[in-house]
């Protein structure tokens, strides 16, 4: 199978130098248009469709992969026969083209030339997409912080209404204890309470289960398509972890669960208020408990 290489910094090789930039060819104005707005986008996902669809009739592309950060967009499908076209741009994206059969001499140099605008916007929809992770990352424990579950509610929230086959679960965590470990062992010891904490929860929900750090020693997870049972079970692997958990047990640190399940007519204010109610009532008891809302 032939198969062309490109690389970012525009070194020659055997197979790359048919794609060195020409001055006596430029892209269409069409294609140029298409790669330019790109520049404007801050969606992967947006940005990678428009590029397929755009450039796909021109250049007869059957396929386009972006592979970044552990990820991977693809628009298209390759045949057996088709002819690819690589292009590693530094350690961690990776671009794959597809095409229908070699490319010819024109058709190379405008590819060429608009790549180099394609890089940029990959490159800077990457970092912006990056730079919005990590706002939405809890710097202590790496979960989810306040801002992401509010949308992520909000949004399962909306699913929920429009498709009633859609309810979810939500559980709001708070630990036992913790003002304690934080005043006697302080702040340093109280991060690592936290952290394992967190550890501990994500290796007992679901792949599809989405876990946040609501604020101080308070956690939420998010059970998407889940049903009363599936709370309980949750909250019962939740605790059962914690007590297994040796950091946690030294400090006798165990955690109080609030659950509640989306009904039709649910606010965002109403369905939490019944899961925070839920965790008062678990607080009031003696904690290290869970109730259901």
């Amino acid at each position: 199978m032939e198969q062309y290489m490109l690389t970012s910094n525009n070194t020659t090789s055997e197979n790359s130098s048919i794609f060195q930039t020409s001055t006596e060819s430029s892209p269409t104005v069409k294609s140029l248009q298409i790669v330019q707005h790109m520049l404007r986008c801050t969606d992967m996902e947006t940005l990678t469709s428009e590029y397929f669809y755009g450039l796909r009739d021109h250049f007869q592309m059957q396929c386009v992969e972006v592979m970044y950060n552990d990820k991977k967009l693809t628009y298209g499908s390759p045949s057996a026969y088709a002819v690819p076209l690589i292009e590693e741009m530094g350690s961690d994206i990776r671009l794959a083209y597809y095409f229908h059969s070699p490319l010819n001499q024109k058709l190379r140099c405008e590819f060429q030339q608009l790549q180099a605008i394609a890089r940029l916007a990959i490159s800077n929809c990457i970092a912006h997409q990056q730079t919005i992770e990590l706002a939405r990352k809890d710097p202590v424990t790496g979960l989810d912080n306040r801002c992401s579950f509010d949308e992520h509610f909000l949004r399962m929230l909306k699913h929920s209404k429009r498709y009633q086959e859609s309810p979810f679960g939500l559980l709001i965590l708070d630990l036992d204890n913790f003002k304690t470990v934080n005043d006697t062992d302080g702040h340093q010891m109280g991060d690592r309470i936290l952290t394992t904490f967190a550890q501990e929860i994500k290796n007992v929900v679901r792949d599809t289960d989405i876990c946040f750090r609501f604020g101080g020693d308070e956690f939420c997870c998010l059970l998407p398509g889940s049903i009363p049972t599936v709370n309980e079970e949750i909250s019962v692997r939740i605790h059962n972890a914690v007590r297994r958990n040796p950091l946690l047990q030294k400090y006798n640190v165990s955690c109080s669960i609030g659950s509640a399940y989306s009904r039709h007519n649910d606010t965002v204010d109403s369905l939490f208020k019944r899961a925070d109610d839920a965790l008062y009532q678990s607080k009031q008891i003696q904690g290290n408990s869970v109730n259901y809302a």
